[in-house]
């Protein structure tokens, strides 16, 4: 009778800490995203990489020219900030003293992010992201900055990354738009504009992941898989004899 007592709390016991919500190692919430920029001008219009010039001089005076100039970017938890900002690049407009009417020019600027965090879990098609942004001035000093990029989606790692265009900037520390996009500049000078964007990261399910029972919830089903077993074999003994 005391054996049956014990071999029927050995059971409840098992089921117990068999149906017992098991302990979850909750994902990863931190979501790194670092990289650098470059920038390449269009051939087409005259760009030598991230520089071009355009416009007829005499004497000694200089083209007009752009310059674009890459960052470097490195923010550790994407996850603690929702909107984390970031510095793309810069970009140098000189303003020369060329010939009248050969001083517009509409050029396209293709600007790769390459991705060092997250590495886009083994997918190269993820570590470089492409970027469009067209320049144009009609030579009276004026640059206006078009629109930079469309937002870019990609997941990695279980991480969804949103990339989304925040604007031009006066500053290279802090996003002070540009009034309508235009930089302005006199002649025979340079004036510089900054492109900021923003990134935000959210986990592709904010489901916990699937339960896994702690090894010790499988070796008390064990031990009990042994007991009923044992327990089995008792009553085919006494039955035989």
């Amino acid at each position: 009778m005391t054996s049956r007592w014990l071999l029927r709390g050995a059971c409840l016991a098992a089921t117990l800490a068999f149906l017992a919500p098991p302990s979850v190692t909750r994902a990863d919430t931190t979501y790194p995203f670092e990289g650098t920029t470059k920038g390449v001008f269009d051939p087409n219009s005259g760009g030598a990489g991230n520089f071009i010039t355009w416009g007829s001089t005499t004497g000694n005076n200089q083209q007009s020219s752009l310059t674009y100039t890459g960052e470097s970017f490195n923010i550790t938890n994407v996850g603690a900030n929702p909107s984390a900002l970031f510095l793309v690049g810069g970009l140098a407009f000189y303003d020369g003293n060329v010939v009248k009417g050969t001083g517009d020019i509409s050029v396209d600027l293709t600007i790769a992010l390459n991705l060092i965090q997250p590495d886009g879990a083994g997918n190269p098609s993820l570590e470089t992201q492409t970027l469009g942004v067209t320049l144009k001035t009609n030579g009276d000093g004026t640059l206006t900055l078009g629109s930079g990029f469309r937002d870019l989606e990609f997941p990695a790692g279980g991480v969804n990354y949103t990339l989304s265009e925040l604007g031009w900037s006066s500053s290279s520390t802090s996003f002070v738009a540009l009034t309508d996009s235009k930089l302005s500049v006199t002649k025979g000078s340079t004036g510089h504009a900054y492109l900021w964007a923003k990134v935000s990261a959210v986990p592709v399910s904010s489901n916990d992941p699937p339960a896994v029972p702690e090894p010790a919830s499988i070796a008390v089903v064990a031990v009990a898989g042994l007991l009923g077993f044992a327990h089995a074999a008792r009553r085919r003994r006494a039955a035989i004899a």
